[in-house]
């Protein structure tokens, strides 16, 4: 029986592995500055949500460079823009 609940209870972790579970935040805007293609610099702002606001550069980056194709510098954070759910984890402001 003991040795049946242990298999029990690895499969239970194991199906729960790579599964991320929302966590409420706070919506950070950020700019990030990047190179174009062009080597021209250019800005591009998103906002994140994120229970951990050092790091919100980090998490804009990475949604920046999927919204724009180019090199990001690292990007700069300030103001709330209030609580998020964490469903969504960011989004671009240059598409609205």
């Amino acid at each position: 029986m003991g040795r049946l609940r242990s298999v029990l209870l690895l499969l239970a972790s194991l199906s729960a592995c790579g599964r991320s579970t929302p966590q409420p935040g706070e919506w950070i805007h950020c700019t990030c500055p990047y190179l174009t293609d062009y080597d021209d610099r250019a800005m591009h702002q998103v906002q994140v949500c994120t229970p951990n606001r050092q790091a919100a550069p980090k998490l804009a980056a990475e949604c920046a460079s999927r919204h724009q194709p180019g090199h990001f510098d690292p990007c700069q954070c300030g103001e709330s823009k209030g609580p998020c759910d964490g469903t969504q984890a960011c989004h671009s402001l240059e598409n609205q």
